[in-house]
């Protein structure tokens, strides 16, 4: 009888032992679950419905040079360059007030009409102004230092600071005064990192493959 009791109690002893350990081992993963729960969990991926990329306003993208209108129009003055034969260098020269002054730039007609004057490259609104010579102007500046003013224009439609991509219409061609004889007209110039450029030698070219 007494190995009997001590058989009994050893065995309420281990039972209790053991529900002990279950309780304690609960406990334990009650407190971990409650502080981690507390704890803010990390986000590996958090997917929008219907994102949509949004992209900037103006991107630079390597253009190839375009003409500054997209009507038929024609050269009235070359841009003056000795290399030029002498029937081009001909159409190279300006005279005002009685003198003769080799052309800075290039001039378009359009049989006499007005035209669409067009961004020939990407680039921020510089320059907005109106010359007592060659009346209303505008600037445009892009990549590689590339200068491009359009003058002689009646109208302008942007302001400085303004984006403007190629091809965008610019203005409309007009007259000025020192080269009154062409009448309506479009005249463009252009500079490289603040030295003047032919136009000729910018238009149909890439704007990376440009030394």
């Amino acid at each position: 009888m007494l190995v009997y009791e001590k058989k009994k109690n050893k065995g309420i002893f281990s039972v209790g032992t053991a529900l002990l350990a279950v309780v304690m081992l609960l406990g334990a993963l009650y407190l971990s679950y409650n502080y981690n729960a507390n704890d803010p969990l990390p986000v590996i991926y958090e997917q929008e419905s219907d994102y949509v990329l949004q992209l900037p306003d103006f991107v630079s993208t390597d253009e190839i040079i375009s003409m500054p209108y997209v009507v038929n129009a024609s050269v009235a003055t070359h841009y003056f360059d000795m290399s030029k034969s002498d029937e081009t260098l001909d159409k190279a020269i300006v005279e005002f007030d009685d003198v003769y002054r080799p052309s800075q730039g290039v001039d378009y007609t359009f049989d006499g009409k007005v035209f669409e004057a067009v961004a020939m490259i990407s680039g921020e609104v510089v320059d907005v102004f109106e010359d007592a010579l060659m009346g209303k102007s505008i600037s445009i500046k892009s990549d590689k230092g590339i200068l491009i003013t359009y003058q002689s224009l009646s109208k302008i439609n942007f302001v400085i600071g303004d984006k403007v991509k190629q091809n965008e219409i610019v203005g409309l061609s007009g007259e000025n005064l020192y080269n009154e004889d062409l009448g309506i007209h479009l005249h463009v110039s252009c500079m490289r990192n603040d030295t003047l450029v032919d136009p000729d030698n910018l238009i149909r070219k890439k704007i990376s493959e440009l030394n």
